[in-house]
This record gives C-alpha cells, structure tokens and sequence, in this order.
C-alpha cells in the first residue's frame, strides 16, 4: 500500500505544473453539466407552451426552441474544449515522465544495463 501511495502522489505531482488546464477543464465541466440539465428544463417549458389542440403559443415556443439550441450547442462547445485541454493535459504530462524516464536511463552505468546496452557504443 504505501508504494502504490508514493506511485499515485507522484503521479499527482506531475499534474501539479498544469494546474491552470486543469482548473479550466474542471470550470468547462460545470459549464457542460449545467448545459446538459437545463435543456430538460426548457423542453418542460416548451411542454407547456401547448395548451391542446389548436391552442399553441408559437412566439414562446420559438424563443424556447431557440434557447435548447443555444444551450445544446454551448454543452457540445464547452465539451469540446474540455477534451481538447485534457488531451494537452495527458500530452505534456506523458512527455515530462518520458523524458525524466530517458534522462535516468542516460544516466545509468553500462552494467546496469546488461551486455546489449554497449552494443552502439565504441
């Protein structure tokens, strides 16, 4: 347990410089979230712009209507962003640890790395 602890704070620790990205992807969420549950809000209301038949306020439900559609498309926009900042996120992070893996590997004697290790070497 405490190697899986010391593996997951470092792993958090390489989030730590990208902690901007990470707020916004968070911020981007609510936005999303929000997006996604007031479209069944404005569906109620455009419910209840229809009173029975022959008997429908167009006007409202032209502003109702017009209103899913921008909230639709701000939760597909905001989604979108928030893929795109968790894609640059992963990106950055997977090449810090990339690097700081090779940056070790150089360092490390020939021996540690077994008879094929001085193969490219004169």
């Amino acid at each position: 347990m405490k190697k899986r602890e010391r593996s997951s704070g470092r792993y958090f620790g390489a989030l730590r410089p990208h902690w901007l990205l990470l707020t916004g992807t968070l911020l981007l969420a609510l936005a999303c979230v929000a997006c996604q549950l007031y479209v069944p809000i404005l569906a109620g209301r455009a419910v209840d712009c229809m009173f029975g038949p022959g008997q429908v306020d167009f006007t409202a439900l032209a502003g109702i209507l017009l209103w899913i559609g921008l909230a639709a498309g701000a939760g597909a926009l905001t989604q979108w962003c928030m893929g795109e900042l968790n894609n640059r996120i992963t990106f950055q992070v997977v090449r810090q640890m990339r690097e700081e893996a090779f940056r070790h590997i150089q360092e490390l004697p020939p021996f540690v790395l077994g008879p094929a290790s001085s193969w490219g070497r004169q």
